[in-house]
């Protein structure tokens, strides 16, 4: 019903425009990819259908072949007889829990999977690879220890084995169908050309559609399709990738759906096309990077993400921007005059039939940062490179004293690098010097009551040297099974911690600060990490966004803030024992550097950050928890990160005269509001202006 209501709607839009040249009908809109999408998801059935009812009937005849034999008087030798009433126990703890969660996907496979809940359907059956594959361990051990059973014990038990075994294999096989499927979304545009590109873009402003471009789908739904999504196409340029030239031997030029890294929800991603990997394979590198590097080239600019760096930003090495603009026109922005120059002599446009671009003016270039799609849909992005680098540090937690200010704990003092090139102020606290003297750090903070911990992350560039690569985790690694199993766990805690809050009686919060103290244990130093930055530097790329679910605020502030927001979090959090206010995760917190672009959180001045977060489900009230944040932080007049959650109120006081700017520009560049959704006419314009420009733009249509 969902596929024929989307290809009714693609069908109304084709009614009342000329049809696209057959180049971009096949590849462009999802016409294309449409039969081969049912042809998957009929895939997806079949084996989610196989999969149901192979484990329901497993498990049903398991149960009664297991406790048959002993009421036939053939008791299991894997109980010893003196032991014999507490091993049953043991065994009925262990798997009644895997038969009840067995039989629940099995229950939601055949009741409630749709095209629109396949991908929480996806995450259930990922949780019950997990099991299986633990299953298929402990059966195992219990086989090789079976030398004296009769046969009818181990030819059961290797039955189970085989069942088990295709239980998962087949699991697998259904979260790749799944993937797949998901990957030929057929209301999300596939442009493979500037041309492409530039036909979609005509074609939504013709038809009175708004556009908007989805990377990896890191940011906030709403600040990538907005709220009315019925009004709003996708375009993806997940076939869009690749690196395509040189500016001289120091500037590469990648098309914008290239991902920096391995994104693991994107079929066409892999480790050795990305962007990253192309570029240490070359011997260069970027001066920086965030926790994760899943997301596409021009996604990341777009939303002025950052690493953790007060010396370090990506967005120093962006040199040169591509973009079809509102009316599919090329606009080509440097960062300076003999920039352009190159780009426009050594690397022109790409697709022969393309129009002359429009060279911007030189400063319009510092309006493509964190331009969230407003500005056009970006298909290319030049990089300043630097020589590759490795790295080396610590991740160790520490305990904080009862009253203990976190920005005067004298770790940070201890862990500080060389002050002699940086201008720290005397009255900085031990905190800000870490900060301003490290390459790369990063602070996560446990402030709930009775825990009062926090981790410390930090890493200083390598002259010289490439060391064996071992990255930090955020989670214990068990085998070859990886951090996997306990993220599942943990997931587990938090979805069962959340159906109980947003407050916690006494013995709710004494669980959830025995799980946390359980990982934030302290061990100064710490462990260490080291090697290739790409990969020690996003230390949040192996944890899984299906098991480990998060969205987040992200405030920036000035850097000279840095005590007094953290006396107000203090404050904030004191004698909170329901676990209201600090809710039952951690805070993470770290610095970014001035940025010259406009609508950049760290526009002319240092930052220090804060991220507030939320663990993603359906309970709980996420508005309430973040609104407590978004009142105490007013005062300082924080900037936020535009992919993240925002506050309900617009972002007027946001960015100042710099928004202004923006906004002009963005006029310019899509005079018909082809990018803008409503979110961000709310967010960034103010019901006012928006209404004045509702007004102007049918005027002049």
């Amino acid at each position: 019903q969902t596929f024929r209501i989307i290809m009714s709607n693609y069908g109304q839009m084709q009614d009342n425009a000329p049809a696209l040249p057959p180049h971009v009908r096949g590849t462009a809109t999802g016409v294309g990819d449409g039969s081969k999408r049912v042809f998957l998801w009929r895939k997806v059935q079949t084996r989610s259908v196989f999969l149901s009812w192979m484990l329901f009937l497993a498990t049903v005849v398991i149960l009664l072949v297991v406790h048959l034999y002993p009421i036939i008087g053939y008791p299991w030798s894997t109980c010893a007889a003196g032991m014999w009433s507490w091993c049953v126990l043991a065994f009925h703890v262990f798997w009644l829990p895997i038969a009840a969660y067995v039989l629940y996907v099995w229950w939601w496979g055949i009741k409630y999977l749709t095209t629109r809940t396949a991908i929480q359907y996806r995450e259930r059956v990922r949780y019950l690879i997990v099991v299986l594959t633990v299953t298929f361990g402990v059966e195992t051990l219990v086989l090789a220890n079976t030398d004296n059973s009769e046969l009818r014990e181990v030819l059961t038990l290797l039955a189970l084995l085989v069942v088990i075994f295709t239980g998962a294999f087949t699991a697998i096989l259904l979260v790749r169908a799944i993937n797949e499927w998901a990957a030929l979304d057929s209301r999300v545009l596939h442009p493979r050309s500037v041309a492409e590109v530039q036909e979609i873009v005509r074609k939504a402003r013709r038809v009175g559609k708004t556009l908007r471009v989805r990377g990896s789908g890191h940011s906030e739904s709403r600040a990538i399709t907005g709220v009315d999504d019925d009004n709003v196409l996708v375009m993806s340029l997940d076939r869009f990738t690749g690196a395509v030239g040189r500016i001289g031997p120091r500037i590469a030029v990648f098309r914008g759906g290239t991902h920096l890294g391995h994104d693991p929800e994107d079929p066409l991603s892999t480790p050795e096309n990305s962007a990253l990997q192309k570029l240490w394979e070359e011997g260069y590198g970027l001066p920086d990077l965030g926790g994760i590097t899943h997301q596409s080239v021009a996604g990341f600019m777009s939303t002025g993400s950052a690493g953790g760096s007060f010396k370090h930003d990506l967005g120093d090495a962006i040199m040169a921007v591509q973009l079809v603009d509102g009316q599919g026109r090329v606009r080509v922005l440097a960062r300076n005059n003999d920039v352009l120059q190159a780009f426009r002599q050594q690397w022109p446009v790409e697709d022969a039939g393309v129009d002359e671009p429009i060279v911007a003016p030189e400063g319009e270039f510092f309006a493509t940062v964190a331009s969230v799609g407003l500005l056009g849909v970006i298909t290319h992005v030049a990089f300043e490179l630097n020589e590759r680098f490795a790295i080396r540090g610590n991740n160790g937690n520490y305990q904080l004293e009862e009253k203990q200010q976190l920005h005067d704990h004298p770790v940070f003092q201890q862990r500080a690098g060389d002050e002699s090139d940086m201008k720290v102020p005397e009255d900085a606290s031990n905190m800000r010097r870490f900060f301003m003297t490290k390459d790369y750090a990063r602070v996560l903070w446990w402030p709930q009551h009775g825990v009062h911990r926090f981790t410390l992350w930090d890493a200083e560039r390598l002259v010289g040297e490439l060391p064996r690569t071992k990255p930090s985790e955020n989670f214990p690694s068990i085998g070859c099974c990886g951090t996997t199993p306990v993220q599942a766990g943990v997931s587990c805690f938090y979805k069962c911690v959340h159906m109980c809050g947003p407050t916690y009686n006494s013995c709710q919060a004494c669980c959830i600060r025995q799980v946390i103290k359980v990982f934030t244990i302290p061990n100064e130093p710490g462990d260490e990490h080291q090697g290739d930055y790409h990969i020690v530097l996003p230390m949040d790329n192996t944890t899984s966004d299906e098991l480990v679910p998060t969205s987040f605020i992200e405030a920036w502030f000035a850097l000279d803030q840095l005590e007094d927001v953290l006396s107000a979090m203090h404050e904030h959090f004191e004698n909170d024992h329901s676990m209201e206010r600090t809710g039952s995760y951690s805070v993470e917190m770290y610095v970014a550097k001035e940025s010259p672009f406009w609508m950049s959180a760290s526009y002319k001045r240092h930052s220090f950050r804060v991220d507030i977060f939320w663990f993603d489900n359906e309970c709980g009230d996420r508005d309430k928890f973040f609104n407590s944040f978004f009142a105490l932080f007013d005062r300082f007049k924080p900037r936020y990160h535009l992919g993240k959650v925002l506050p309900q109120s617009p972002l007027n006081d946001h960015r100042g005269q710099s928004r202004q700017r923006f906004l002009e520009l963005r006029r310019q560049f899509d005079p018909d509001d082809v990018f803008l959704t409503q979110y961000w006419r709310d967010k960034l314009i103010g019901p006012a202006a928006a209404d004045d420009d509702e007004e102007e733009l049918k005027q002049s249509r």
